[in-house]
């Protein structure tokens, strides 16, 4: 899975993955400590740690149930840390919205979507608005995502939000092209959006570093081609960046952990 990654990123990412897995290894210690003090960011910082590490996992070749417990549980993480008024920002409801989607959660995904925006004002334009468009096709309303979509040319191609030929301007079209292709329903406009996002692309990523520093794989690209499924479209992608199977892993995760849940067991490793 690491063959379009950079020896540079992939010794980072190694250097990385062990001090993570440090961190997570002390903070079951600390845990029932942070409950008690409702400490927010230790729960924001390990959801970054847990879904590092599982995005190392998956990459270093391990099952993708690895990965995708870890997503599920760096999630859960987060909406703790939520939940005890963590000051959260537009681009990490982005970056988690679509993580929630990613793993089949929708309705994380509706409680990240439906947050107040007093939790959420700080952060790109651009975040605020992907989130809305994510939301918009969740429940359906195609209007609203045209909507959404009509502003977000806008801000893209008219506004100068960013200089004309850099890698952020680039991004930011290539991310509309892609809403754009997935509103309408256009497959082979998905499958180039994709290819060209992938090569786009940097594993240290341009926002949501708060306790993150690299992103080996693309879960906000991974979020959309679930909304893709949603849709009942079909996208196939060979890439480091953005490894469609653990989609149906997440998947099937997701009804085990609901599962256990009802029946208040542990879930099956």
């Amino acid at each position: 899975m690491a063959k379009d990654l950079t020896p540079l990123e992939l010794k980072a990412i190694g250097h990385e993955a062990g001090r993570a897995a440090r961190f997570v290894s002390h903070c079951e210690l600390a845990h029932d400590d942070a409950v008690r003090c409702g400490d927010a960011k230790f729960f924001a910082r390990l959801a970054y740690q847990k879904a590092f590490l599982g995005q190392v996992s998956f990459i270093d070749g391990l099952p993708a149930v690895r990965a995708a417990d870890l997503l599920w549980q760096a999630l859960r993480d987060f909406l703790t840390a939520l939940d005890f008024g963590y000051l959260t920002d537009a681009d990490e409801v982005n970056n988690w919205f679509y993580r929630a989607l990613l793993l089949n959660d929708f309705s994380a995904a509706h409680f990240l979507a439906a947050l107040p925006v007093k939790w959420w004002w700080a952060g790109r334009v651009f975040a605020r608005y992907q989130v809305s468009f994510g939301f918009s096709l969740l429940r359906g309303e195609e209007q609203r995502a045209a909507k959404v979509l009509e502003f977000l040319y806008g801000w893209c191609f008219e506004s100068g939000s960013e200089p004309a030929e850099s890698i952020g301007a680039k991004q930011q079209q290539n991310a509309y092209r892609l809403m754009e292709a997935i509103y309408r329903k256009e497959p082979c406009h998905i499958h180039s959006c994709l290819s060209e996002r992938a090569e786009l692309r940097s594993v240290i990523p341009p926002e949501g570093q708060r306790y993150e520093l690299l992103q080996p794989l693309d879960l906000v690209a991974l979020g959309l081609v679930r909304l893709c499924r949603h849709r009942d479209l079909s996208v196939a992608l060979d890439h480091s960046h953005l490894p469609l199977d653990i989609l149906d892993v997440c998947a099937s995760q997701r009804l085990q952990h609901e599962e256990a849940s009802r029946n208040k067991q542990p879930l099956r490793s």
